[in-house]
């Protein structure tokens, strides 16, 4: 099977590398077609090949038509967490290690820390309206008491509102 950019222009597949990237590009031409998949040399970045969709019915026929001697060659398969790029390692490269890029796995360890948080200051909100609907009820007046240490600290972090 034959590349997306077979309809423009023929260009024939570069070797794949020791260590090669695969990623999507959002291409949205159809309902069909909304992702191509781009394959690089992680290490010089330059393009090996582009597919016209990173759907399994194009990938499968692809992958499977590159000779075994070059995709056993392959030691490192860089991609996101899509778990069917990290399947390719098990399918096609069976020498390859599956290495997610730092960029996802930075950004899946902030989403971490930022949960973390959020529910951390939802806890304190809880014990703050706690106490105050109880100083109220006590005093028979409503009471109104000031954002608790806690919730001003993690949200001067990073600016969720108390």
């Amino acid at each position: 099977m034959r590349g997306f950019h077979d309809r423009y222009v023929k260009l024939d597949r570069l070797p794949l590398t020791d260590a090669i990237s695969v990623d999507e590009v959002c291409i949205d031409m159809d309902e069909y077609c909304k992702y191509a998949l781009v394959i690089q040399d992680f290490h010089t970045g330059d393009p090996i090949d582009l597919l016209r969709i990173r759907r399994n019915d194009v990938t499968e026929p692809y992958f499977s038509g590159v000779p075994i001697e070059e995709r056993l060659a392959v030691k490192y398969l860089i991609s996101d967490m899509y778990k069917p790029y990290i399947a390719y390692v098990e399918t096609y490269f069976p020498n390859a290690i599956p290495v997610v890029d730092s960029f996802h796995v930075i950004q899946w360890i902030t989403r971490l820390i930022d949960n973390h948080i959020r529910q951390l200051i939802k806890k304190y909100h809880q014990r703050y309206h706690e106490l105050q609907a109880k100083l109220s009820m006590e005093r028979h007046e409503p009471v109104t008491l000031p954002v608790s240490d806690e919730v001003y600290i993690l949200n001067s972090q990073k600016g969720y509102p108390s």
